[in-house]
C-alpha cells in the first residue's frame, strides 16, 4: 500500500536534514528525496489538490537545482507551474514559468522557450503582458525557422488585441499577416480571410464622431484588398458581408447591418472574437440612431 503524500513529504525533509554530511552532498540522499516529493505530488494532483502538488513540485525543482540537476529541474518546475495554475495561483505560475522560459532560453531550446511562452500567455488573459509573450513565442519560432507556428502566434496576438480593445493594433497584425500569405504558395489560400479580419478590426476602429470618414477608408481597404486578393471576390461569404456592412454603416441603419450578419452566421462560424466586432458596430449604429432621434 503507499504512503500517504504527507509521509512521503515528512520522509524526504527528513532525509534531506539528516546531517551535515548527507546536507552537503550525499547524492543518494538528494535522490531518495526528490523520488519521494515527486510521489507526494503526483498523487496530490491525482486528488486534485493542485496547491499542494505545486508546493511539493516546486520543492522538488529547488531540490534538483541544488543537485545540478537540470533535466529534473525543468521537468518539476513545469509540473510545479501548471499546478500552481490550476490553483487558480497566477502570480506563483507566472513567476515559473518565467524561469522556465528563461531556463530553455538559456539551452537555446527555441521551441520549448516558445511553448512555455505560449502557456504564459494564455494564464495572463487578454491583457497587455499576454501579447507581449506572444511576441516573444513568435520570436522564438521564427528563430527555429518554424514560419507556420510564428504565423499561427501572430493570429493569436491579433486576437488577444481585439480581446483587449487594441483593434488598431489587430488591424495592423492581420493586415501584415495577410501581405506575407501572398508571397508564401502554402499560406495563400488563407490570405482572404486575413483580409476579412482586418476589414473587421478596421470596423472596430469606427466611433459614432468618426463613422463616414472611417466607412470610406474601410471602403477604400477593401478595394484595395481585393485588388491584392482575387480570391477575396464577389462571390465568397467574406465579401458579401464586408459589402452589406459597409452599405449598412453609410446608411446608418442597425436593421440592415443585424440582418447581414444573421446572413453571415447561418452559413459561417461565428467565434467569440466576431461577435464582440458585431455586437460592437450593432451597439455603434444603435447609439447613433438613438442620437438622432
Amino acid at each position: 500500500m503507499s504512503k500517504p503524500p504527507e509521509q512521503l513529504v515528512a520522509e524526504a525533509e527528513k532525509l534531506l536534514h539528516k546531517g551535515w554530511l548527507s546536507f552537503l552532498g550525499s547524492g543518494s540522499n538528494y535522490e531518495k528525496a526528490h523520488e519521494k516529493l515527486v510521489s507526494a505530488g503526483t498523487q496530490y494532483k491525482a486528488a486534485g489538490d493542485f496547491a499542494n502538488a505545486a508546493r511539493v513540485f516546486e520543492r522538488a525543482a529547488e531540490l534538483c537545482k541544488k543537485d545540478k540537476n537540470e533535466v529534473d529541474f525543468i521537468v518539476d518546475l513545469e509540473e510545479a507551474a501548471r499546478c500552481h495554475a490550476k490553483a487558480g495561483d497566477v502570480k506563483a505560475a507566472t513567476r515559473l514559468y518565467e524561469q522556465i522560459v528563461d531556463t530553455y532560453d538559456r539551452k537555446r531550446q527555441n521551441v520549448k522557450a516558445a511553448k512555455a511562452c505560449l502557456s504564459l500567455s494564455e494564464l495572463l488573459g487578454s491583457n497587455e503582458r499576454a501579447v507581449e509573450w506572444l511576441d516573444r513565442a513568435t520570436k522564438y519560432y521564427e528563430a527555429q525557422g518554424s514560419h507556420t507556428m510564428a504565423a499561427d502566434v501572430l493570429k493569436s496576438m491579433a486576437e488577444q488585441m481585439i480581446k483587449g480593445g487594441n483593434y488598431e493594433g489587430a488591424l495592423m497584425m492581420y493586415d501584415r499577416l495577410a501581405r506575407k500569405a501572398l508571397d508564401d504558395r502554402a499560406a495563400r489560400l488563407g490570405a482572404r480571410n486575413l483580409f476579412f479580419m482586418a476589414l473587421l478590426s478596421q470596423l472596430s476602429t469606427l466611433t459614432s464622431e468618426n463613422v463616414s470618414v472611417g466607412v470610406e477608408s474601410v471602403r477604400e481597404r477593401f478595394t484595395e484588398y481585393q485588388e491584392l486578393d482575387p480570391q477575396f471576390n464577389e462571390y465568397t461569404r467574406e465579401h458579401m458581408l464586408i459589402t452589406a456592412i459597409i452599405e449598412a454603416m453609410e446608411c446608418e441603419s442597425p436593421e440592415k447591418l443585424k440582418e447581414a450578419i444573421d446572413d453571415y452566421s447561418t452559413v459561417c462560424t461565428v467565434n467569440d472574437i466576431k461577435e464582440q466586432i458585431f455586437a460592437r458596430a450593432v451597439k455603434l449604429l444603435e447609439g447613433r440612431s438613438e442620437s438622432i432621434m
